[in-house]
């Protein structure tokens, strides 16, 4: 609600230098219901709001409100930047590797690995190919053991 492009760029940078295994960077989404909501609904900050039509516009990924610091037009392209830094290949392998290097466990390395894909296909939906674990790995019949205990098959 008051970011702006470079609170955003900063927040992006320290997450991908940071320790931080999985992130899911979404749009702020105030849900009917909510104080949020109630709040920027009083201030006329709502912009979308004919339910049931508009239900789909609240997915986490679209903005819905009028955000104070920049226009829609400013605020997803800024978004998307954002995203493309944060779930890229190189910076997502590079999380694998520092979570197995941390853990020394295959397993938690392709469960963070497995929840950043899901975060990037949530975010990327229907703009972009979705990515799956084992297309990335090219993984073998021992790498297939260890995903068969994995939720992102």
């Amino acid at each position: 609600e008051s970011d702006t492009p470079e609170t955003m760029a900063r927040r992006t940078e320290y997450i991908n230098n940071a320790a931080i295994d999985a992130v899911q960077a979404t749009v702020l989404t105030p849900l009917p219901g909510t104080g949020l909501f109630k709040r920027m609904k009083a201030n006329g900050k709502i912009e979308y709001d004919n339910y049931p039509e508009d239900w789909q516009r609240y997915d986490f990924v679209d903005v819905v409100f009028k955000h104070r610091n920049m226009s829609r037009d400013v605020f997803m392209p800024e978004v998307r930047k954002n995203w493309d830094a944060l779930y890229n290949d190189k910076t997502l392998k590079k999380k694998f590797l520092r979570t197995l290097k941390q853990t020394k466990s295959p397993l938690a390395a392709i469960w963070s690995y497995g929840s950043n894909l899901q975060y990037y296909n949530l975010v990327y939906e229907g703009t972009r190919s979705k990515k799956n674990i084992e297309d990335i790995f090219g993984l073998d019949e021992s790498g297939q053991e260890v995903l068969k205990s994995s939720p992102f098959r």
